[in-house]
């Protein structure tokens, strides 16, 4: 099993977050901008990643959320999600 560092775990995030075209974005807000970028890491894209990694190796399948969600709430809801 693969695993990877926290410091690329931590540039992968910010390249989620801030790309080239958020940067006029983020000198237009400042500073501040930063403090909304580590609360949308700390409190949405960090469970969402361990949220992931938990279902993926709980279901280990081809599909992804669409296999998560048909597992836990059925074929029809598993076509929504796709």
């Amino acid at each position: 099993m693969n695993k990877i560092s926290l410091g690329a775990f931590i540039g992968m995030t910010m390249a989620l977050c801030a790309t080239v075209r958020s940067i006029p974005t983020l000198a237009a807000a400042g500073w501040l901008q930063i403090t909304y970028l580590l609360f949308s890491i700390i409190c949405f894209a960090w469970p969402v990643t361990a949220i992931a990694g938990e279902l993926s190796t709980m279901l280990q399948g081809e599909g992804g959320p669409q296999l998560w969600v048909k597992e836990g709430l059925g074929e029809r809801w598993g076509l929504v999600t796709a």
